[in-house]
């Protein structure tokens, strides 16, 4: 019982770190400035030791038997479904529910440490060190069951694959029971009731909400989509509470959750819940920070992308609208504009022949930066183009000379830039980045030429054919020199 209470002791200490520490004013995690660095270091020191300590007390009760295997129990039947139970215990039955109580928080609070300190390579974690992620991953693996650690001690020399679904089994039998705190830190529509309101209770502070959005963020995305179809049912409504936080730092942890859903979980278990994923996709892009656009925009193109080909329902016209409407008014800024060039570009994959009914948007908008001043943004857009002249293939005779056009026009920028570039005769490593910026524009200018001489249609083809019949504009004529190989007879 004294073990129980020192590791519960213990694990509470480590599940806050110092607020005034890690966060700024708004309660936003941040990395510590000069002035802390003495109190994150001593923090650093305090956390690891007490979270080897954690490890070498799990060890021994779990070696001891004294840490319940945490397995999904079937008790339907046995207890009633609505109401409250009264149970008159035995002093020997009450002790042993005291102590099997003090298992259960210890296990709990134990994988909540886990959460908090382990590295992921996405989430904001200033409260950690590589040393502190290593030994929260020790405390991972004394926390696996005794079954599971057969498994995993063979596997510790081998193939670490194998390592991560004995963690993941061992997070999706704990993952449950966790739940039940998320949703006292996000008191947001996460119970329902028909006929009854939930009283609110006080809202947890930024900080705190931050903690847990972090912890479910890695717990979710430790999952496969094995495990992900498991507890997808139980896990979506807090990881939607987290998305729709009134905190921008929270709202992250919670879409990189969701990112991680719609690209590891299968189409049939995304199913049921489309149109809820499409709509929080959706709202989730209007007017957010620029912190959280970086990871709302490929989200919502990865929720799009993940329910599949379907494409004829409200949800997917939502969310690409509206991923137009923020590329119309909030894309002037380079940021957000090449993180909705890079989001965009897997979409037109999904929606086919379907990307036609957004040209009167999407076009103007990709042409005008294909001629942006900024050549990383132009060669972005000049991808995109690509992609979008791919899957509408068969629609391309209607388009192609007017596209042909704008190219010649992207073209003679290129060409003009690339002179006066001559001209300057750069040599810093500036310079070298630009020609081979150049090189990618001018491959991929040949590669959409090609692209529209094969699916522009006969009259198209004619009448490149007729202007290769020239031997000066071919040679002057970067396309269509990279086209005269296909339109010869």
């Amino acid at each position: 019982m004294e073990s129980h209470q020192q590791s519960c002791r213990l694990a509470h200490e480590l599940l806050r770190p110092p607020q005034a520490c890690f966060s700024d004013t708004s309660g936003a995690p941040h990395q510590p400035d000069i002035a802390q660095l003495r109190m994150a270091d001593s923090f650093y020191a305090t956390a690891l030791s007490s979270t080897q300590e954690l490890e070498l007390l799990v060890v021994d009760l779990r070696q001891a038997d004294g840490l319940p295997l945490c397995e999904p129990q079937n008790t339907k039947g046995n207890y009633p479904t609505t109401g409250i139970l009264i149970e008159e215990l035995s002093p020997d039955a009450a002790a042993k529910a005291q102590e099997r109580q003090l298992q259960e928080q210890l296990l709990f609070n134990s994988c909540l440490v886990v959460a908090l300190y382990a590295a992921d390579p996405v989430l904001l974690t200033p409260w950690t060190t590589h040393q502190l992620s290593m030994a929260s991953r020790g405390l991972l693996q004394a926390l696996v069951p005794a079954g599971l650690s057969a498994v995993a001690k063979n596997v510790l020399q081998g193939a670490a694959r194998q390592q991560r679904s004995t963690n993941e089994q061992f997070l999706v039998s704990v993952l449950p029971q966790l739940l039940s705190h998320f949703k006292l830190c996000f008191n947001q529509d996460v119970y329902q009731y028909e006929k009854a309101e939930l009283p609110r209770q006080p809202e947890p502070d930024t900080f705190t909400r931050c903690l847990a959005g972090r912890q479910l963020a890695f717990l979710v995305r430790q999952l496969g989509y094995q495990q992900l179809g498991t507890v997808l049912p139980a896990a979506l409504p807090c990881v939607l509470a987290t998305v729709k936080d009134q905190s921008p730092a929270v709202q992250c942890y919670g879409l990189h959750a969701l990112r991680h859903i719609a690209e590891e979980a299968l189409s049939p278990d995304l199913k049921p819940h489309q149109r809820q994923l499409m709509t929080v996709a959706a709202e989730s892009l209007v007017g957010c920070e620029d912190a959280v656009w970086s990871v709302a925009a490929p989200t919502a193109c990865a929720i799009l992308c993940s329910i599949g080909s379907n494409c004829q329902g409200p949800g997917h016209q939502e969310v690409m609208g509206e991923m137009l409407q923020q590329a119309e008014t909030q894309c002037h800024k380079k940021a957000r504009r090449l993180v909705w060039l890079e989001a965009i570009k897997p979409v037109f994959a999904v929606l086919g022949l379907q990307t036609l009914r957004f040209f009167s948007k999407l076009m103007p908008l990709l042409l005008s930066w294909c001629q942006e001043p900024d050549r990383a943004t132009q060669l972005k857009a000049l991808e995109v183009l690509q992609e979008v002249v791919r899957h509408t293939w068969p629609r391309m005779p209607a388009h192609a000379s007017f596209l042909w056009s704008q190219l010649h026009v992207i073209q003679e920028q290129l060409q003009a830039n690339t002179a006066s570039d001559t001209a300057s005769d750069h040599s810093d490593l500036n310079g070298s980045h630009s020609d081979a910026l150049e090189q990618k524009m001018q491959m991929q200018l040949e590669n959409i030429a090609k692209m529209l001489c094969l699916c522009g249609g006969s009259d198209f083809q004619c009448a490149l054919r007729d202007a290769c019949c020239e031997s000066d504009s071919v040679k002057a004529d970067v396309m269509l020199h990279a086209v005269a190989g296909l339109v010869k007879k």
